[in-house]
């Protein structure tokens, strides 16, 4: 059998610590269903930034395309959506 997720603990030997995807910094086996959740919150996050950043820039590329908007604002807005999924992405989760 093969894991998909290797976890170690802080107080974990140096060789797991490294080859582990998540380190855990309490030595709680309770802390290992929060931090599922906690990724589980991640994607989530990131799926939807990747949903909003796709949809504002495809209509903003035809918005271009069929001359509604000109090239430098459709520029500034997608820079406006890179920044807005950035600090999307930076809010912290809540417990």
């Amino acid at each position: 059998s093969v894991a998909d997720v290797g976890i170690s603990f802080q107080q974990g030997s140096d060789l797991t610590r490294e080859t582990a995807d998540v380190l855990i910094m309490r030595q709680e086996l309770a802390a290992i269903p929060f931090a599922l959740h906690l990724s589980r919150l991640a994607q989530k996050r990131i799926k939807n930034n990747f949903k909003m950043i796709v949809g504002v820039n495809s209509a903003l590329v035809v918005s271009a395309m069929s001359g509604k908007t000109k090239p430098a604002v459709s520029a500034l807005l997608h820079n406006v959506t890179t920044v807005a999924a950035s600090l999307q992405a930076l809010k912290p989760y809540a417990k």
